[in-house]
């Protein structure tokens, strides 16, 4: 404690600032001697909570005590010259005791402070020490603990690749971005061509001294009813400019001024079928002989069951879907890849094989050679497989969605035909197919 108190009596005699610290040591003169910048007080940081506070940092504390002290710019001092600041919550009390405001304090802890010198030296005769005094034995042992540990240590993540996502690429935001900017210029410029080509013109305004019914009179066709007269004192309106001539003959309704267009009633084009593709192989869970069964009702029926009631495999379905709607939605299917390229604008959905030869000839970015990130951004990507059947590895690491079905139970198969049209409904409304009917 004899160095705490070596500080206190050196402020309170207002030596503290010639107090200078050589080669690692304090030396506060005959009566108390010299420590070493690294030892340990029995003040506890934390209320008595924490670790001891060592000598050096007291010492720094002490020195910048005084009527302008603000804790804030010792904070930055002390992290300058590399010194432990004191707490935040210790700063009133230390301070407290260092300036004689309180004799004693509930966090000097002498009987807690492990031994630091087994010489019993502390005093001058450690005046030759050019180094700090040894670490406790237990932190010791715990930093070397911590040492083993982090040199067995592999680092899997760190702040870069937590921004990264295997598997899945966003060049194509970009042209996508552009692709929806060019359309709303496109409708912009024609809603705007639209509603110019049937704005009829203003008169200059000399005769417009109508009241409002004679305003609504003009808005519902006057010229067309033969009405000339709707001024004040029987003014009769100007003739009209040849120029208005062929905009009023090019107008066949009665109204003269027909209102624009709306949105919903201009002419768009017809909205397509939207296409699903099926694996061709046998042994697809899902193929074109059980498929249309499992979308339409809800039931699986296994492939090799459906494929002895059929004659022949089916090349092209319709099915009609009524899960989640309020009327009938039309969707083809079939197993072939498209040969055109309306066909595949149109494709919205695919179940996978779990094989990239599946794609080997589509024409998405990457498809030909097993990279199926562009697809998937695409197309919605569904992968089904048994419940009792682990699932491959390279699926996993496709942008799909997986829907088990149980092998020998036909309780679930409702469940995963609503999984499937929900995650259709849900990539499509992301995507903004708007080109197709769902």
């Amino acid at each position: 404690m004899e160095a705490l108190v070596a500080v206190r009596e050196t402020f309170l005699s207002k030596q503290l600032d010639s107090l200078e610290k050589h080669e690692g040591l304090y030396d506060f003169g005959s009566n108390y001697g010299a420590y070493p910048e690294m030892y340990r007080t029995p003040y506890k940081s934390q209320e008595g909570k924490g670790a001891f506070y060592t000598l050096d940092t007291i010492v720094f504390f002490a020195k910048r005590l005084g009527t302008g002290f603000r804790f804030g710019e010792y904070v930055r001092a002390a992290k300058e010259a590399g010194v432990e600041t004191i707490k935040l919550i210790d700063r009133k009390h230390l301070e407290d005791y260092l300036t004689g405001k309180i004799d004693s304090s509930e966090y000097i802890l002498p009987d807690q402070l492990p031994l630091q010198d087994t010489s019993g030296a502390g005093v001058s005769e450690l005046r030759g020490t050019k180094r700090p005094l040894a670490a406790e034995p237990e932190a010791q042992e715990e930093d070397d603990a911590l040492k083993t540990i982090l040199s067995n240590e592999l680092r899997l993540r760190n702040r870069n690749t937590m921004l990264s996502v295997p598997g899945r690429s966003f060049d194509n935001v970009i042209s996508v971005l552009e692709h929806v900017a060019r359309e709303e210029l496109q409708q912009a410029a024609k809603a705007g061509g639209m509603a110019k080509s049937v704005t009829a013109p203003r008169s200059s305004g000399r005769f417009q001294r109508e009241t409002t019914t004679d305003a609504a009179v003009k808005q519902m066709g006057a010229g067309a009813l033969g009405i000339q007269n709707v001024g004040f004192g029987g003014a009769q309106a100007p003739k009209p400019m040849r120029r208005a001539q062929p905009e009023e003959h090019a107008v066949k309704q009665p109204l003269v001024v027909p209102r624009p267009m709306s949105k919903a009633a201009s002419p768009t084009k017809p909205k397509a079928t939207p296409l699903i593709l099926v694996p061709p192989a046998a042994s697809a869970i899902l193929n074109m002989y059980n498929i249309k069964e499992f979308l339409e009702k809800g039931v699986f029926v296994p492939p090799d069951v459906a494929r002895s009631k059929a004659p022949k495999k089916p090349s092209y379905e319709r099915c009609m879907r009524s899960e989640g709607k309020s009327k009938p939605v039309k969707y083809h299917i079939t197993d072939k890849d498209p040969t055109k390229k309306e066909d595949w604008d149109r494709l919205v959905a695919v179940c996978c094989l779990g094989k990239t030869w599946q794609f080997k000839k589509w024409p998405f970015k990457g498809a030909s050679s097993g990279d199926m990130v562009d697809t998937f951004l695409r197309v919605a990507g569904v992968f089904f497989h048994y419940a009792d059947e682990p699932i491959d590895p390279l699926v996993k690491q496709w942008n799909v969605k997986m829907i088990p079905i149980s092998r020998h139970t036909r309780d679930t198969d409702e469940a995963a035909m609503r999984a499937f049209w929900s995650h259709m409904d849900a990539f499509l409304s992301s995507r903004q197919r708007s080109n197709v009917l769902f």
